[in-house]
Formats: structure tokens, sequence, C-alpha cells
């Protein structure tokens, strides 16, 4: 277990540091979302450990063409968003996670019912190394949100969180689509 965390601590360092130098690329193309956030969960659930279940919902909004994105920095996003989800909320709690894409547009929201975020600590939040303080003995090295933002500006998006301490977060991601 402590050589696994080693190992993506180092591999969230190294992202973190290509993002940037501007190393990291952004090379979009024509991605199945259901495929790519099924497998994002699977992998998500086995590295956890976890037996908790993420409810998946995907609206397309009748579009008949897969939406073009950059396929392993939206895997970055998604799974450091359902990471901390489940790792910032009770055992017995739901883990939301919806997606709807349109011709122009694809948004990922992450929904917990955790501990929250302050409103102190919101503005800090997206800075490497940066940790809530009221995460307590929560195991985290305060790259996870850098990493995200990093990859939703190489995408020229947005995100927001929305927090309540004690109530859990939501974590918006809006990708604007060139297809």
């Amino acid at each position: 277990v402590a050589v696994k965390r080693i190992t993506e601590i180092v591999q969230d360092i190294l992202l973190l540091s290509e993002a940037e130098a501007n190393a990291l690329q952004f090379q979009p193309c024509s991605t199945d979302i259901s495929k790519l956030c099924s497998d994002v969960i699977a992998m998500v659930v086995s590295s956890t450990g976890t037996q908790r279940n993420i409810e998946l919902s995907i609206r397309e909004n009748a579009i008949n063409q897969a939406p073009v994105i950059d396929p392993k920095l939206v895997t970055y996003i998604i799974t450091n968003l359902l990471d901390n989800a489940l790792k910032y909320s009770n055992q017995d709690s739901k883990v939301e996670f919806f997606v709807d894409y349109t011709l122009n547009q694809i948004t990922f929201s992450v929904k917990d019912e955790g501990i929250g975020i302050s409103n102190e600590d919101l503005p800090h939040i997206f800075d490497s190394f940066y940790r809530a303080n009221n995460v307590g003995n929560i195991c985290g090295t305060g790259l996870g949100l850098a990493i995200v933002k990093q990859c939703v500006d190489l995408h020229k998006g947005e995100i927001s969180v929305n927090s309540l301490i004690g109530n859990g977060t939501t974590f918006t991601v809006m990708l604007p689509l060139s297809n």
C-alpha cells in the first residue's frame, strides 16, 4: 500500500510539473463518453478498494456523434474528482456523477455528501499542495485539484465548486467542444 501511494504521489508531481512547464499536450479526439466514464469509475473503485456505488447519469441530448475531447486529460479530471468525493465522504453516503453534452459543450458534475469545503478554503483549493483545514487525518497531497485545474485550462474550460461544511460538495467542469 505504501509503495502504491508513493508511486501515485510521484506520478501526480510529474504530471503537475509537466503541466506547469507547458509540456502537457492537449490531444483531442472523438471519444466514447459512456465507455470512458465507466472505465474511470471501475478504475477509481478498484484503486480505492471500496464497495461504494458511484451513480453515473449521462444525458446525450440526442447527439449522434461522440464529443471531441482529450480522453487522457478528462480521465485525470474525473479520476481526481471521484477520488476526492469518495475520500471525503462517509462509506454509506452517495456519490453522483452526472455528464451532459451538446454539440458545443460537455459538462461533468461530481456531487458528494461529504465533509464539505469552507468558504475560507475555497479560493485556494486549486493551488498545488493546498489542503483544506477540515481534512483532519484523511490522506492526501493537495495535488489532485491542481491537476484537475490544469487539465480543465488546457481544454479552455471552466470549473466551479459549490460546497457546504458537513453537507457535501459539487464540482462542475464545463469543457467547450470543437467537433
